[in-house]
């Protein structure tokens, strides 16, 4: 299984040529497109815990912006935004598609020079 960093942060999701006949191959997209992507919209103490599925561009208020893939153990997909704080959590932990995660939403915080943010505590079982 390839790294994080690079098929995840760099690339999008691998096309599957792995499968045996173009029959598996449309096979695979029907079942891709009949499972829906929810985002997640966190409140603090919710945590988003499944395995890394993949990434995906999504265009939104402010322009493109990249989001992970998780599939929770119910087999849901649920999308979340790639901030630079996420991503580089994920590559130091050695995140790749396939490991399980935790992203868990602490709430608001403020820096020392009064900017909010959202904080996060990231786990990663590679």
């Amino acid at each position: 299984m390839n790294n994080f960093e690079s098929n995840v942060v760099n690339n999008q999701e691998q096309p599957n040529t792995q499968l045996a006949t173009i029959s598996d191959r449309i096979a695979a997209m029907q079942a891709r497109v009949a499972t829906p992507i929810e985002n997640w919209d966190p409140q603090p103490g919710d945590t988003l815990i499944g395995e890394l599925h993949s990434r995906r561009e999504v265009s939104g208020a402010y322009g493109l912006q990249q989001q992970m893939v998780i599939r929770t153990i119910e087999g849901n997909l649920i999308a979340y935004y790639l901030t630079k704080w996420i991503e580089d959590n994920l590559r130091n932990q050695k995140a790749q598609y396939g490991s399980v995660i935790a992203l868990s939403f602490l709430g608001k915080r403020q820096t020392s020079n009064g900017k909010s943010y959202n904080a996060f505590e990231l786990m990663v079982d590679a």
